[in-house]
Parts: structure tokens; C-alpha cells; sequence
């Protein structure tokens, strides 16, 4: 078992752009409301 909290985030593989910037920003939300992650 962690010894820290974890979150994986996994995406479908979109092809499109907006679709990968959207990966991205959710994943930079979550960073930023929960560094511990």
C-alpha cells in the first residue's frame, strides 16, 4: 500500500487537439486543489 495519497487520471487517446488541452488542463486542476496528489 502507498504511504501517499495517488490519483491516476487516463484519458481515451483523443486525437483531437482541444481534446488533449482538455486532459491537460483537468490534470493541472487537480495538481493545483490537491498538490498531494
Amino acid at each position: 500500500m502507498a504511504d501517499q495519497p495517488s490519483l491516476l487520471i487516463v484519458g481515451h487517446g483523443s486525437r483531437s487537439a482541444a481534446g488533449v488541452a482538455e486532459y491537460w488542463d483537468l490534470a493541472r486542476v487537480v495538481s493545483e486543489t490537491a498538490p498531494e496528489l
